[in-house]
């Protein structure tokens, strides 16, 4: 029987990075073929071509170094998006403030390249339903390849699911949270033995991971899913800002 966890409230963060200029690519079909199958085959080549090296692997540092200030501050979640606990919010505006002045001192000081790099935040209260959803998934999904990477005796499958799980614990209340550890306990107590060759008492492992679901899903209603509308205006906002670059 599953149980159902509290969802703290936090941040719901939308990050995306462009970089454009000196860049280019052409593109040439060779050949194209379809056997009996109906199995078709495209053969191309395509040639890039940088302006400026140097100027080109700064902009991807630079690039990747804002984003993981950013990062770092929040839980990565499969759907694209990113979660914040609301304890968090301070940090997370002073990442988003230093990443910004770093984009902008690389885009004053190049000369072939431009990088774009856009942050939105929503607020998420505790019980709007898709919120809970989001990290319902995330973390049944995790559960899952815990499963799976133990089935399939792959320790190092069962550590980076675990770790992942961790993760976005933070997001949960105590209790959640107390699940949380036990299930990733488990699983890393799997892992170890498995690493060493050593038996793994099967019924108690696999039972306690696969009987965990951290999160009781929400129905979304069109009351209950403020969320919901989040998410809309969110993607809206960044196509805005993506469109303005």
């Amino acid at each position: 029987m599953s149980k159902a966890y509290t969802l703290r409230p936090g941040l719901l963060v939308g990050l995306n990075t462009t970089m454009s200029g000196n860049v280019k690519y052409r593109k040439e079909d060779l050949s194209v073929a379809t056997d009996r199958h109906g199995t078709e085959t495209a053969t191309w080549k395509t040639d890039r071509t940088i302006a400026d090296k140097a100027e080109h692997e700064r902009a991807k540092v630079t690039r990747s170094q804002a984003v993981y200030l950013v990062r770092r501050v929040c839980v990565t979640t499969a759907c694209g998006y990113y979660l914040c606990p609301m304890e968090r919010e301070a940090t997370l505006h002073k990442a988003i403030a230093e990443a910004r002045a770093m984009v902008e001192t690389f885009n004053a000081t190049a000369k072939k390249t431009r990088l774009g790099f856009y942050v939105i935040t929503e607020r998420l209260d505790s019980g709007m339903a898709e919120a809970e959803r989001i990290v319902n998934a995330e973390l049944c999904e995790l559960v899952g390849a815990m499963t799976a990477s133990f089935k399939a005796k792959d320790a190092k499958g069962m550590r980076d699911a675990a770790d992942k799980a961790k993760a976005l614990a933070v997001m949960l209340g105590d209790a959640g949270k107390k699940a949380v550890a036990e299930t990733t306990a488990v699983a890393r107590d799997a892992a170890r033995r498995i690493a060493k060759g050593a038996p793994v008492p099967e019924p108690v492992e696999v039972s306690t991971v696969e009987s965990t679901v951290v999160v009781a899903p929400v129905p979304v209603t069109e009351e209950a899913s403020e969320t919901a509308k989040a998410l809309a205006a969110l993607k809206a906002r960044r196509r805005e800002a993506r469109a303005r670059a």
